[in-house]
């Protein structure tokens, strides 16, 4: 059954997206119980591939970090303004270009 489950989520990336973003918010939700309920749910004992695998994802808990960090960046570069790209020589300025001081260490 949870293969069945897996290879479904795995075979749609908007699927797998949720699927991603629901295991780390449940690991958020899991760390953060009250001082009085965490020796009842210890989060250093929970195995984090199985909680992964309920979620129908394949890839290792890392992975599912980075993929979901690849994902919202992406996400975020779409959304940027049109002031933050970078122009060729023949554009006036290029952005991200020092600290504005000409030579040095900066100023004192």
């Amino acid at each position: 059954l949870t293969g069945h489950l897996a290879s479904r989520v795995s075979a749609q990336s908007l699927l797998a997206s949720r699927a991603r973003s629901a295991f780390l918010s449940s690991l958020k939700a899991y760390r953060s119980f009250p001082r009085e309920l965490r020796s009842c749910f210890p989060f250093q004992q929970l195995h984090l591939g199985h909680l992964a695998t309920s979620f129908g994802l394949r890839e290792a808990p890392r992975e599912v970090v980075k993929k979901e960090r690849y994902e919202r960046t992406a996400a975020e570069e779409e959304t940027t303004s049109p002031s933050k790209v970078r122009k060729g020589k023949a554009g006036k300025a290029k952005a991200g270009k020092g600290k504005g001081t000409k030579g040095g260490k900066g100023g004192k």
